[in-house]
């Protein structure tokens, strides 16, 4: 670890084993610089509500949500920012979806001046992931239609008619993947089929797994992914009364989802 080292005069900060003969601001004398004392606080996350506390030791009680200190884990830096080497074998087996960090989202141009955007809070996500640098993974979404939300009403309402999903008659949609491409330890594509109201076209997803470690809050090993794609609605028959000056073909989707080993 590089020492810091001050100039007393301008303020400017060097980084080194030893001070500069002159400051490259002030041209003051190494003399005018002063060690900075290297303060390496501890990081405490509070497993209820995720606050991060800096400091010697956690907090008596969580500040945001009131937990005591014995809910409070030390957060390991070296693994908190992500960047560490990934083994995909130790991804071999099944996982499941955790609901309280998983959605399913999705976005179309609204008469071209803006975007709609909504979500599916009922659906579930079960991987199976096998073979060499995974390549035989298999996933399998299914969405509950009815689920939609676009934070209006009868919006919503409207989705669900026969114009649009026909929840009625087509109560789910189904993405099945059929082949994993891994581009890198933590990127790939995903090729599958998604079946909605009951038209079975070809979508590709891209795929970013952005860690697999102990979560700070259950210290379960959680893997984390974000995908991101997008779809033609005219393939699916989905809305055909609407033309795409009102409403866009083409629906972006994200999916961000937390993954735990299956029980």
């Amino acid at each position: 670890m590089k020492k810091k080292f001050v100039c007393a005069v301008c303020g400017y900060i060097h980084e080194g084993e030893e001070a500069p003969e002159t400051c490259p601001v002030c041209s003051a004398p190494q003399s005018e610089f002063k060690e900075m004392a290297s303060e390496v606080k501890k990081k405490f996350v509070c497993t209820v509500c995720g606050y991060i506390h800096e400091g010697d030791e956690a907090p008596e009680k969580c500040p945001v949500c009131g937990a005591p200190q014995s809910k409070f884990k030390e957060q390991n830096d070296e693994r908190a920012d992500g960047d560490h080497s990934i083994d995909l074998q130790s991804l071999v087996g099944k996982w499941e979806v955790d609901m309280t960090h998983a959605r399913i989202g999705f976005e179309i141009k609204h008469c071209g001046l803006s975007f709609v955007s909504g979500m599916f809070s009922d659906f579930t996500i079960d991987i199976n992931a096998k073979g060499q640098d995974l390549f035989d993974t298999e996933i399998v979404a299914t969405i509950k239609t009815d689920s939609v939300n676009t934070g209006v009403a009868p919006r919503d309402g409207h989705l669900r008619t026969a114009d649009f999903f026909e929840t009625d008659k087509y109560p789910t949609m189904v993405f099945r993947s059929t082949k994993i491409i891994p581009q890198s330890k933590k990127e790939g594509k995903i090729e599958g089929m998604l079946t909605l109201r009951n038209v079975t076209k070809p979508v590709v997803l891209n795929a970013q797994l952005i860690d697999c470690m102990p979560s700070p809050m259950t210290q379960q090993t959680t893997a984390g992914f974000r995908l991101t794609g997008s779809i033609n609605r005219a393939d699916f028959e989905f809305g055909p009364k609407f033309v795409p000056a009102i409403i866009g073909n083409e629906v972006s989707l994200i999916i961000d989802a937390e993954f735990t080993p299956a029980n």
